[in-house]
């Protein structure tokens, strides 16, 4: 048995959160309708824990034979940075827009953790190690770096309307991942779609008030996943893999691979293509959609375990 409200008093440990997040951004116009806009978004976090505990005795299976106090503190910064030209013109039913643009975006961190034993006083106000008298053998210190992650992006994309009758967009993408290697380090993504407003045309011009609007609309696009880790590309080595070799009865320090690098591995692509029909009547009060669509996806990213033996 444990008494309640001795387990309820002990300090325990206290979470600690900060957040910093700005938006940047800044407009020019060129000339006639002519525009370019940059921006800067940043996420700056701090978070971590602090505890303490005294020496203490619940019962034979709860206990602390000596106080003990930790730490741990973790950044990381996650910013982008976008720069976008764009122009829209009106030329009478028709109607123009265009623009290509440029983003790169990461994100950096690191982690540093702590405790140590034996305080000089069980008092929340000196619970830190600078208080802590425990000799060499009973401090820790541990810490690391979050693999740093980079994406950057080029873009173009054009849309055309007549008489809100005839759409079509077009839009294709170059996006490169630091998850993949120099081999393969980009990839484009090309999509488009069209639609048609049948209601608008003049063989409906004299419909039934309660059909509202017709749209037919198509399209194809091919979008990727970048989302296997970090260093897939290439084989990164695992320590404390420690093995007898030479001596008998001598263990050596040794490390092993931790899997085969694939040095073409490449983004997964999925190609879909759509074919829809919307329907809208008594004013919009009851719609209907039906759609048709067909994905394929190559080049899947999987992480398939290797055996440690053969």
């Amino acid at each position: 048995m444990v008494n309640p409200l001795a387990s309820l008093s002990l300090p325990g440990t206290k979470g600690n959160s900060d957040k910093f997040v700005s938006n940047f951004w800044g407009e020019l116009s060129i000339w006639d309708n002519l525009k370019f806009r940059s921006s800067l978004g940043t996420d700056l976090s701090f978070w971590g824990n602090d505890g303490w505990s005294p020496a203490y005795f619940l019962s034979t299976k709860n206990f602390r034979e000596y106080s003990e106090v930790w730490s741990s503190m973790n950044r990381s910064l996650v910013w982008q940075v976008e720069n976008v030209l764009s122009y829209e013109k009106q030329f009478g039913s028709h109607f123009i827009q265009a623009l290509v643009g440029q983003s790169a975006q990461g994100n950096m961190g690191q982690n540093l953790s702590g405790g140590n034993r034996y305080l000089q006083e069980e008092d929340p106000y000196k619970a830190n190690m600078g208080f802590a008298t425990g000799t060499q053998e009973y401090q820790t210190a541990s810490g690391y770096v979050y693999t740093p992650h980079r994406l950057s992006s080029l873009f173009a994309r054009i849309s055309y309307n007549f008489a809100e009758r005839y759409m079509f967009q077009a839009t294709v993408r170059r996006d490169g991942s630091s998850n993949f290697g120099p081999n393969n380090l980009y990839a484009i993504f090309p999509s488009a779609s069209v639609g048609w407003n049948f209601t608008n045309e003049n063989f409906l011009a004299n419909r039934p008030q309660w059909f509202s609007s017709g749209k037919l609309r198509a399209s194809w696009g091919k979008n990727g996943n970048e989302s296997i880790g970090q260093f897939k590309y290439t084989t990164t080595m695992a320590s404390g893999n420690n093995y007898p070799f030479g001596n008998p009865g001598v263990v050596n320090t040794g490390a092993k691979p931790n899997g085969f690098g694939n040095a073409d591995i490449r983004w997964e692509e999925s190609t879909q293509t759509d074919i829809g029909l919307d329907l809208a009547f008594f004013s919009s009060a009851l719609t209907f959609s039906v759609d048709w669509y067909k994905k394929n996806t190559t080049g899947m990213l999987m992480d398939i375990p290797v055996p440690a033996y053969s």
